[in-house]
């Protein structure tokens, strides 16, 4: 039998296997010249054959009567690493299948018991699980305990707002984003609010109540908080994912368990429980006339669609990042197909509206609107003599490897300026050849190159004209976002320096493809004028 799995506290001898693969970050020290090449290129090409497989059991848990708590059923891939799940079994299987010795080392207590499963995987003791479920359960009733508490706080310190509503009016509705502010500018949706006078702001459950008081002293912005149910809040700790035994005990049963058990090993259900109850209230009490926010089709904006649709609320999903393969972006993980969507979906450009198009978003839905948050966009500047600019995701581990490998890549004297994603910021040491950049890409002088990876930096870099790279990590997916026609160079922690020093200038396709003009009149159409029932969707 080809392949070998153990976990890392107990691992055969170096001779019994020719090559190891390490799943996770168990601490092992085995021989370097035996480690399996290229994995990061090979997690993301078996991702996209997965892909499919996520929204078919997505659809399955979707219809049940707790999902909307979870980020499973939706395919929230940059949230839930379900379909990284469904990536190691697709490996696995297939090196089960060559003859080469293959060592497995998983310390993952539910992914080993779903890969022992696998035919021609031969495995030894499986990992502890009950100490691990323990753990995390009594973490997740703490933690959806600390949520409860914090919502109240919030509700109670912001009744007031509630008077702001005004009944029948058009509103955005967006996260506390760091660059929004009172003085008409937002972070998701660029300068709206300062063309558009009547239109108000409410913000999601997310933003703390500094955030709130900030933004609210333009008189226009309120809170979702000061709508919940303080009754409600109490249930909060004990709100959370029960998928099925159906599910649990099928053939992804562990790998459901394990989604179910790390979600429920946080807040998360508790916050988007609130969240549901505070958008149904407003929608039931204060009914606006349209709704906008950013759209990414998470479950809560679903239900909020759907809520919104059983009162006459018309709704705008704005397109908030690029697509590229990320799945929750398709309405087939739906149990009830295209109803969750928005009456409309307004698009950045040309570009992500045929991506749409393709992930079965109906056409007549979808509008070319124009980016925003790119009003007044400038290219970046390119400079050879200048340093490498590295734009990090929002997800820490993915951060600190890309740090980590821009540490490692001195040789030709090379410098990094390291830019956080502004929602996660990420601690590191800085010194003359990493330095921490305190501007975007298009506010600097001029960059060499820029490294990325699931941000729109990318993006913005290559349309520049600029050498641009997309990182691979270790033992994880950084997704891919870039339109399916763009092309980028890639490189992992091992590669980067050869792939640094091997650049050339990019030959973008023309900006306004992905990034189109600001059509304003269909924001004063849409969220000014009285909406047109032809613009409603009806499901």
């Amino acid at each position: 039998m080809p392949i070998f799995l153990r976990h890392s506290q107990n691992l055969p001898l170096p001779q019994e296997y020719e090559r190891w693969l390490c799943i996770g970050n168990p601490d092992c020290d085995l021989p370097a010249n035996k480690k399996c090449k290229n994995i990061p290129v090979l997690l993301e090409a078996a991702f996209a054959e997965r892909v499919e497989d996520w929204i078919a059991i997505a659809r399955q848990a979707g219809a049940e009567r707790t999902a909307n708590l979870a980020h499973m059923p939706t395919c929230a891939a940059n949230i839930c690493d379900f379909g990284l799940m469904l990536t190691w079994d697709r490996i696995i299987s297939e090196m089960a299948l060559e003859s080469v010795k293959t060592l497995i080392i998983c310390d993952d207590p539910w992914l080993f018991r779903h890969l022992k499963t696998i035919h021609g995987v031969v495995s030894g003791p499986s990992p502890s699980l009950w100490i691990k479920h323990l753990v995390l359960s009594l973490r997740g009733l703490l933690a959806r305990t600390k949520v409860a508490l914090r919502v109240m706080g919030a509700h109670i310190l912001l009744r007031r707002h509630r008077s702001r509503s005004q009944p029948h009016a058009p509103y955005l509705l967006v996260y506390g984003h760091p660059r929004s502010n009172a003085q008409g500018e937002d972070g998701y949706f660029g300068p709206l609010l300062g063309h558009l006078p009547n239109l108000k702001r409410i913000l999601h459950v997310d933003a703390p109540v500094s955030r709130v008081r900030s933004l609210a002293s333009d008189n226009r912005t309120e809170s979702l908080h000061t709508w919940g149910s303080l009754r409600y809040s109490l249930s909060l700790p004990f709100r959370r994912w029960r998928p099925s035994q159906k599910l649990r005990r099928g053939p992804l049963g562990w790998l459901v368990r394990r989604a179910a058990c790390l979600e429920g090993g946080t807040g998360s259900a508790a916050m988007i429980a609130w969240q549901l109850n505070c958008q149904k209230r407003w929608l039931r009490e204060a009914r606006p006339q349209t709704v906008a926010w950013p759209w990414e089709n998470h479950g809560w904006e679903r239900s909020f669609v759907r809520e919104a649709r059983n009162q006459s609320v018309a709704t705008i999903g704005y397109q908030h990042s690029v697509i590229g393969i990320l799945p929750n972006y398709s309405p087939f993980s739906n149990p009830d197909d295209v109803a969750g969507l928005p009456d409309q979906v307004a698009c950045n450009g040309a570009s992500s509206l045929e991506q749409l198009i393709v992930r079965g978003v109906p056409q007549e839905r979808l509008h070319n609107v124009g980016a925003l948050r790119q009003v007044g966009h400038r290219k970046a500047v390119y400079d050879p003599k200048e340093p490498i600019f590295v734009a990090v995701p929002f997800e820490a581990n993915i951060a600190r490897q890309m740090v980590m490998a821009c540490d490692h890549s001195f040789s030709n004297s090379l410098s990094f300026l390291i830019k956080d994603h502004p929602m996660s910021p990420i601690e590191f040491e800085e010194r003359p050849n990493i330095r921490r950049a305190t501007t975007t890409l298009l506010e600097i002088g001029g960059v060499s190159a820029v490294l990325f990876t699931a941000t729109t930096v990318g993006l913005e870099a290559w349309l520049s004209g600029i050498p641009t790279i997309r990182f691979l990590p270790e033992g994880t997916i950084a997704y891919n976002i870039l339109p399916d026609d763009v092309r980028i160079q890639t490189a992992t922690a091992e590669t980067l320096e050869e792939a640094l020093n091997t650049l050339s200038k990019s030959d973008p396709a023309p900006f306004e493809h992905f990034f189109g003009p600001v059509d304003f009149n269909f924001w004063e159409k849409q969220l000014v004028g009285s909406p047109h029932q032809e613009g409603r969707a009806q499901c």
